[in-house]
């Protein structure tokens, strides 16, 4: 039996869970590209498109580089606050200088800040290890902005691709973005490199927004200067999921967020749970982090069956926890309805510039 959908859902055709597909994996390019790389009548592609984005499906977003604008360390929190704490925690998260995202569950918070500052990235944790707020379960990985240490940074392609039964995926998994080939940007940003970046990280939520359809905030009509920063690799296009809006498809939905912490036993164990999950048992992360000793998995999930999101193939699975034993230890697993998750901040990379300051 399906479980019970989430208002508003409904039941997407092939074509157009073919077209969420390609769209959740695309890079930069052109419009035509990207038609012709779904292998859909143009028509139907830009007519799916603009439906999926107008029923918000789908947001488009701008990450910068870290290091390009300053950045020099992330927090990625999974608090667990007391009952009673819930809603001032969520109000706290998003007032922490550098908060990009900020999500609400029953259980826990997740929280994604990039300090602007090494004095803020320890003052936070500080506040971590009181755990007055955001209680004595929480856990807390402060990342060098400049290491690989985020290989999956909610990338949902490969999730949605087998939650479908679609074949291939043409970016998962895809990281944080890290470096950029252009010379010359550095930690101070001046004049016209700063004003490109600035706009781009604005581009879904600044001035004009309101007259510009959602389905057009990609790189289409961006201006040389702003193509150049994601050629480069300064700034990458990202197109996510909208969690509290998910489509059902084959009569099957998504209705959890699943999230495991651990302790990695040996020095290969963050790709070898990774390799092994998606590998074998057909599970693959829309986040995946470590810190030290410490590692955060995001998986969706549903409640339909014990297991996590799946095809529905005959071929044989291998359990997700025997899986993640054999390389984590210490595991702690917290599963959130979507139901009742409150997105409280999404992917708000605009807020990390301020504005220049008047000579």
């Amino acid at each position: 039996m399906a479980a019970e959908a989430l208002p508003g859902q409904r039941n997407l055709t092939r074509n157009e869970a073919a077209v969420l597909k390609h769209l959740l994996g695309r890079r930069s390019g052109s419009e035509e590209d990207h038609i012709r790389a779904s292998g859909l009548p143009r028509s139907t592609y830009l007519d799916i498109k603009q439906r999926l984005y107008s029923r918000q499906v789908l947001e488009d977003r701008y990450i910068p580089v870290p290091s390009v604008i300053g950045v020099p360390r992330i927090s990625l929190l999974l608090a667990r606050p007391f009952t009673e704490a819930r809603v001032r925690a969520g109000e706290f998260l998003c007032r922490v200088p550098g908060a990009v995202l900020v999500w609400s569950g029953v259980q826990s918070q997740l929280a994604v800040i990039f300090h602007p500052s090494l004095a803020e990235a320890e003052r936070f944790e500080r506040v971590v290890g009181v755990g007055a707020t955001l209680g004595q379960k929480s856990v807390h990985l402060l990342l060098r902005a400049d290491e690989p240490t985020i290989p999956a940074f909610f990338d949902y392609e490969g999730a949605w691709n087998h939650f479908c039964g679609l074949e291939g995926a043409s970016g998962y998994p895809r990281g944080l973005p890290l470096t950029a080939m252009v010379r010359g940007l550095g930690p101070t940003l001046v004049g016209r490199p700063r004003e490109a970046i600035e706009q781009l990280l604005r581009r879904p939520f600044g001035i004009g927004v309101s007259e510009r359809a959602p389905h057009r905030v990609g790189p289409a009509t961006l201006a040389r200067s702003q193509r150049r920063l994601l050629e480069s690799g300064t700034v990458e296009w990202r197109t996510f999921l909208n969690l509290k809006n998910l489509p059902n498809f084959d009569d099957r939905n998504i209705t959890d967020v699943v999230f495991v912490t651990g302790e990695l036993q040996h020095p290969d164990a963050l790709y070898l749970t990774f390799q092994e999950l998606t590998g074998e048992s057909g599970v693959y992360p829309f986040l995946l982090a470590s810190g030290g000793e410490r590692v955060l998995l995001g998986i969706l999930a549903s409640r339909s069956g014990p297991k996590l999101v799946t095809s529905g193939a005959a071929r044989p699975r291998s359990a997700v926890f025997p899986v993640i034993s054999r390389h984590l230890k210490a595991i702690e697993v917290v599963r959130e309805p979507l139901a009742h998750l409150d997105v409280l901040r999404s992917h708000r990379y605009d807020l990390l510039i301020p504005p220049q300051q008047e000579a």
